[in-house]
């Protein structure tokens, strides 16, 4: 049989065991898990081209751990994390990579948009960055991404959740960012993330959809800010 046949018909038996993008359908309505969803705060951010809301957060966000699973058929590993998100009120609430594509027309209202990894690339190159993993360049991070009259980026840490193990607390608080895109790949979802540890930075991050992660959203530069 051709090699590209099966290799098609393998990816579609991943997308229908798994759901669309490996997130499982069954998930509650938006109000019983997330609340009211609004930006931390009013400000906005125009770097290049772009416009960048302030971090997202969500008043039903009380989670204490993240269920997991990507659509197992063993009933004791939940498989229900379209929706969650874990409160984390000093930095912007953390979110499932499901539950941002899920609901990303919520989540980031009106023109704004639930950015792609392309729009990550753009806004490190527009920081001065290359749009590619950079290793050791603290300062950098501190004078472009860190820098709150440029793109005021948060140490939010990031938590997660992996199938048969035990949940984590949230981690690297203070010390690493982590962004969500809506760009996947199978069981991993793109996004940004920096460290203020060793200056490591990656426009093109990766991590599995079921990790907590921060969200801002995007735009194109409106007219008024011409």
């Amino acid at each position: 049989m051709n090699k590209i046949y099966i290799l098609f018909l393998l990816f579609f038996a991943v997308q229908f065991t798994f759901g669309q993008n490996g997130c499982n359908g069954s998930t509650p309505e938006w109000g019983e898990r997330l609340g009211e969803v609004s930006f931390k705060t009013n400000r906005t951010w125009i770097v290049g081209n772009q416009e960048w809301s302030d971090v997202v957060m969500a008043t039903a966000c009380q989670k204490e751990s993240f269920d997991g699973g990507y659509g197992s058929p063993t009933p004791s590993i939940p498989a229900n994390f379209n929706a969650d998100c874990c409160s984390n009120s000093d930095y912007g609430d953390l979110f499932s990579w499901c539950a941002v594509v899920r609901f990303q027309n919520q989540l980031c209202p009106n023109d704004w948009r639930v950015p792609t990894w392309e729009d990550f690339q753009k806004l490190d190159i527009a920081l001065g960055g290359t749009g590619y993993e950079t290793l050791s360049d603290t300062s950098f991070i501190n004078n472009k991404y860190l820098n709150d009259s440029i793109w005021g980026g948060t140490l939010g840490g990031y938590r997660s959740n992996f199938i048969g193990s035990a949940v984590e607390n949230l981690q690297y608080q203070g010390i690493r960012a982590f962004y969500w895109s809506q760009s996947d790949f199978l069981d991993n979802g793109f996004g940004l993330r920096f460290y203020s540890d060793d200056g490591s930075i990656s426009p093109q991050g990766s991590t599995w959809k079921d990790n907590g992660r921060l969200l801002r959203c995007v735009r194109c530069k409106s007219n008024q800010n011409k």
